[in-house]
């Protein structure tokens, strides 16, 4: 049953948005979408990704080849995504303590498409671009979710 309100959810995701108000989506709209949906697929769990033009680049972990080509086919099917970079590889996930925090920071995140987090022992790293406006905000909304430790390595557009 979860696999399949998993899979209407998907479809929705890929029908929202551009498809509904005649606009073109920005790249904050498409990294909202994949996060949305990301939570209730554990495929997803050790999964970075970053947008730019429509085009989303995968990064990090996921279990087996077969959860590789799902979390690809899922993006692509996102509205507004154009191509999809898979940089994923195969090796164990790990749920552990980190996962709900990981799962926090990357609900902030959805407003920065280029930027990525990666958490572990409750320190959140953050790396990317974003524009130099945005870069407290960003930390402030980071910090308020009461990390160990916040390392920012982004970059400025």
């Amino acid at each position: 049953m979860k696999t399949r309100n998993t899979s209407i959810l998907w479809a929705v995701l890929g029908t929202m948005g551009a498809a509904g108000c005649g606009l073109l989506m920005k790249d904050s709209d498409i990294k909202q979408m994949l996060v949305s949906g990301s939570k209730t697929e554990a495929a997803f769990a050790g999964v970075n990704y970053s947008i730019e033009d429509g085009v989303v680049t995968l990064m990090g972990s996921v279990p087996s080849d077969k959860e590789r080509g799902k979390v690809e086919e899922r993006v692509k099917h996102t509205s507004g995504v154009k191509e999809v970079v898979n940089h994923l590889t195969v090796s164990p996930v790990v749920l552990d303590g980190d996962f709900p925090l990981k799962q926090s920071v990357d609900s902030v995140l959805t407003r920065y498409p280029m930027v990525v987090a990666n958490v572990e022992d409750s320190v959140v790293v953050v790396s990317g671009t974003a524009k130099e406006d945005d870069l407290q905000q960003l930390a402030e909304g980071l910090t308020g979710l009461n990390p160990k430790g916040l390392e920012m390595q982004v970059g400025t557009e």
